[in-house]
């Protein structure tokens, strides 16, 4: 990480990036710890690119909207001014988490088609209401899971507006060393585990779980596992809350993490199991990994700007 700063009974673990949207390359990320009894607020504009907060447990509130239940989260686009209160723990994906006192908030016209902020809660999917649905999982062990037994499910939000990104959040209770077979991400996506440990296979298998993430390129063709770590945590009992919400049964420790840049609604959105690159190889689990060497891509939702008269002297 690039720093660590506690503040008020709250750590806050900053990574820096180089692509807010995370396509060409990964994008800035803060993870904000909060123990019991203690909050973190912070108020300015989103004057370096747009940024999505991410719920891993307790309750936060953007702009006055509550935000609750574990893998909830909230878009704000660039320019705009935002106030974030935060009791528990999330992550703040996107631009740097760097919200400024000077600069102005942008104005947003009719013709940005679309308002400037969009909550994205959990209780939304799972009651189908607000453009969100809570869906089998077609991928985890090749889509063979029961629909609710021991299950894997997808918590999907679709854009409302097209300028509003769409989002997921998977829900695994797949017996322990569920898969997705080999594959790439044709816009990058990183995983934000809130529960569990995800491993990445290539030439070598590397690991992520909670409180971290993982990016992952556009150009990388690549197999994943899950593993379950049962451990009594704020997040853990949220995540038994979530999957008994959502209708899952026989689910001990479930793995719950979001996935940036998957569209629901677009197959060119989704993970891409056809294509595999030229130099594919067995990897360290004796699964195919590869590299594009070079790959067009687009991007899986727009990318907001702002844009400023220069003042005179």
């Amino acid at each position: 990480y690039a720093s660590r700063a506690s503040l008020s009974g709250c750590t806050i673990t900053r990574w820096n990036g180089t692509d807010p949207g995370g396509v060409s390359g990964y994008p800035w990320m803060s993870t904000i710890v909060c123990v019991d009894g203690h909050e973190f607020e912070d108020h300015g504009v989103t004057a370096s690119g747009m940024l999505r907060f991410y719920l891993q447990s307790g309750t936060m509130e953007v702009n006055g909207d509550p935000v609750t239940g574990q893998g909830s989260s909230y878009w704000v686009s660039q320019g705009v001014a935002v106030r974030f209160k935060l009791s528990g723990a999330a992550h703040v994906v996107g631009g740097p988490f760097t919200l400024s006192r000077t600069v102005p908030a942008a104005t947003f016209t009719s013709s940005f088609g679309s308002p400037p902020t969009r909550a994205y809660l959990v209780s939304d999917a799972i009651s189908g209401t607000a453009n969100a649905t809570n869906v089998h999982d077609p991928h985890i062990n090749n889509g063979t899971t029961h629909s609710f037994r021991a299950a894997a499910r997808d918590l999907l939000w679709s854009s409302k507006t097209s300028v509003d990104p769409p989002s997921i959040v998977v829900l695994n209770c797949a017996p322990d060393h569920s898969y997705v077979l080999p594959h790439s991400h044709p816009a990058g996506a990183l995983y934000i585990p809130f529960t569990g440990r995800i491993c990445f296979q290539t030439d070598t298998t590397e690991c992520t779980a909670a409180g971290y993430a993982r990016w992952t390129s556009p150009n990388l063709y690549y197999y994943e596992s899950f593993y379950k770590v049962d451990e009594d945590t704020p997040a853990m009992r949220e995540a038994d809350q979530l999957v008994g919400s959502a209708g899952m049964i026989d689910c001990k420790a479930p793995i719950v993490f979001a996935v940036t840049n998957f569209d629901p609604d677009d197959v060119f959105g989704q993970p891409n199991f056809v294509d595999a690159p030229a130099n594919s190889r067995l990897g360290a689990e004796n699964f195919t990994w590869g590299t594009f060497a070079s790959l067009a891509v687009r991007t899986t939702t727009v990318t907001t700007q702002t844009v400023q008269l220069d003042t005179p002297a």
